[in-house]
């Protein structure tokens, strides 16, 4: 499949080695990051994307909490229900966290190390 599309620019600058094709239906996802680029297609019905780059991963709280591993998220985080009292660090940025609405047929780019949710 990587003859199917260009790499971007940032590609010749950067040792990308990874590369993920994720296609599901819809459930609950939490907040996560990959390690590599990715596409995330939806073959039927709609699905919302929301994105924050790892600029923002002390926000997100990772590497924040003594007792988690440095790239551990919190498990009741949430980037499309932003709580406001528990982690205030997120809500401070939370008008950097981009959305993406994919339907039948839609694919979207993640960049390698960004955050995403379903």
């Amino acid at each position: 499949m990587r003859k199917d599309y260009e790499y971007p620019v940032l590609h010749d600058f950067l040792p990308f080695k990874f590369l993920y094709l994720s296609i599901w239906p819809q459930y609950e996802h939490k907040p996560l990051q990959l390690e590599g680029e990715s596409w995330h297609c939806v073959l039927d019905g709609k699905e919302k994307l929301r994105l924050m780059s790892p600029v923002f991963s002390q926000n997100l709280y990772q590497g924040v909490y003594e007792h988690f591993e440095p790239q551990a998220l919190p498990n009741d985080l949430d980037l499309f229900n932003v709580n406001h009292e528990k982690f205030p660090l997120l809500d401070e940025v939370k008008e950097y966290i981009l959305e993406v609405t994919l339907e039948q047929g839609d694919c979207v780019f993640v960049p390698s190390m960004y955050f995403m949710q379903f």
